[in-house]
């Protein structure tokens, strides 16, 4: 049995709460013409899913929603999309120092399809040192993920005037996102520094695994923990740094105000040690909570449990939270 007590400085980035520091170096992994290069090469042997602004089944259809541990961690996994269940590719980071953050959701998901905006957006958010917030939500025409057999996926959400991209390697220790739209340009990489894993907190690859946590909804982590490094130009402005990052998987059966009533998210980096915490809190079983907790070191798996409480046999985590109201995020 081993004990894990948690503590440290956190910052609130969209919803994910994130903290350490990392090298203010490129990411590992990436050479010198990292921006323009890219991470998936598409052929033939490519499958591709392709949706339409406002596509979505109609009447009594039964509509397939995957919870196999053996398919793409990026694929949908619902396909065709109906009028209740979505899903989201999410991506976040922060900066060594914690004074800079962004956030990208990628969502096929028709939560606000009753505005007459369609089923596929983008959001986009980043906080400044000085207080100040670029945001941006975008309603696509289309949205095309391209999955590559032994290479990685792609997917591209992309409007009239703008496109959103991300790109995750095969093995998932590389993400690169790029955003083209008239106010911000600009290229993103990250390093994965521990294992992918599921909502059971088994590592990837299981056939055995389990991606439910609480009722209707599920999650995988294809990157817990990871280096990054952010070019861009915002409004004229550039934006140039190294941190921290990560990227979740995310679908239900209905929308997020009805299968959760919270959720927690952290990611910590300090030395060898990579740390991810994810708790959900269920709308709809009132007083349950689903909680995930792994320790890497140097990208091993060292630690890992979902109990929040104190055990005799086995390992378990203690936690505790406080966020001061600060401009960049409070303590743990």
């Amino acid at each position: 049995m081993r004990i894990l007590y948690l503590s440290g400085i956190v910052y609130l980035v969209h919803g994910v709460l994130c903290t350490g520091q990392t090298s203010a170096e490129l990411p590992p992994g990436w050479s010198e013409t990292w921006s323009t290069e890219p991470l998936v090469a598409v052929d033939d042997d490519c499958s591709v899913s392709r949706v339409t602004r406002y596509d979505m089944t109609r009447g009594k259809v039964e509509v397939p929603l995957s919870t196999s541990p053996l398919d793409d961690f990026e694929w949908p996994r619902i396909a065709p999309m109906n009028s209740t269940a979505g899903e989201q590719w999410e991506f976040d980071g922060i900066r060594q120092d914690g004074k800079e953050s962004f956030c990208f959701g990628f969502y096929r998901d028709p939560t606000y399809s009753f505005l007459g905006t369609g089923n596929l957006r983008a959001y986009v958010e980043f906080g400044f040192a000085n207080g100040s917030r670029y945001a941006v939500v975008d309603y696509a025409e289309e949205s095309t993920i391209i999955s590559c057999p032994g290479r990685g996926t792609r997917g591209i959400w992309r409007g009239d005037s703008w496109s959103y991209t991300f790109e995750v390697s095969n093995d998932m220790t590389r993400t690169k996102i790029i955003m083209d739209n008239p106010e911000a340009k600009g290229v993103i990489v990250m390093t994965s520094v521990a294992s992918p894993r599921y909502a059971d907190n088994n590592i990837w690859p299981s056939k055995d695994a389990i991606l439910a946590t609480v009722p209707h909804f599920y999650w995988v982590e294809p990157v817990p923990v990871a280096d990054i490094y952010i070019e861009a130009v915002i409004k004229g402005e550039s934006v140039k740094w190294a941190g921290m990052g990560g990227h979740e998987r995310l679908w239900g059966a209905f929308n997020w105000y009805t299968c959760l009533d919270g959720m927690v998210a952290i990611r910590l980096h300090a030395g060898p040690y990579a740390l991810s915490f994810v708790q959900f809190d269920s709308a709809r079983q009132k007083g349950l909570q689903a909680s995930a907790l792994m320790l890497a070191e140097n990208g091993t798996t060292i630690f890992r449990t979902r109990l929040m409480g104190s055990s005799k046999d086995d390992n378990y985590a203690v936690t505790w939270f406080h966020l001061a109201s600060s401009e960049n995020g409070g303590s743990l």
